[in-house]
């Protein structure tokens, strides 16, 4: 309902708002929620190269990561728009180093839902691409 509500708003608005609902949501693991702003296909990847594909499985790990990590927060500094695209510039809250620390995304839609993020953090530290390789590589 609340994207039907959203629909009159103007692209760019309707962009910030969804961007804004989803932080929200993850910060409350309040997974529904999250599946109603991203796309079924979504893409979360990082600098590094690695990636996360499906709302299914980013919500899976997202789940896992909070679990392990505490549940960092992601907390919003600034929201800019270049075109479609949305840049959100933030940081994690949370008691490891390796996971708190600045943080920015890059984020594109389809339609009126969010279908790719990139991920940006020093290279010392987690993201959540980079938490689910390194699970990976050591269970393989």
């Amino acid at each position: 309902m609340l994207l039907k509500v959203l629909q009159f708003m103007r692209p760019r608005a309707l962009r910030e708002r969804c961007v804004r609902d989803m932080v929200d949501a993850s910060n409350r693991m309040d997974y529904e929620s999250v599946k109603d702003l991203v796309t079924s296909d979504l893409v979360f990847a990082d600098v590094r190269g690695e990636s996360i594909e499906g709302s299914d499985v980013w919500i899976r790990e997202h789940r896992r990561f909070c679990e392990a990590a505490g549940n960092p927060q992601i907390i919003i500094e600034s929201l800019d728009h270049n075109g479609e695209e949305v840049l959100v510039r933030g940081y994690l809250e949370g008691g490891m180093p390796e996971i708190s620390g600045p943080t920015m995304w890059r984020i594109l839609f389809r339609g009126s839902k969010i279908a790719f993020v990139e991920v940006t953090r020093q290279y010392s530290q987690v993201t959540l691409p980079s938490f689910v390789a390194g699970r990976e590589r050591r269970e393989a």
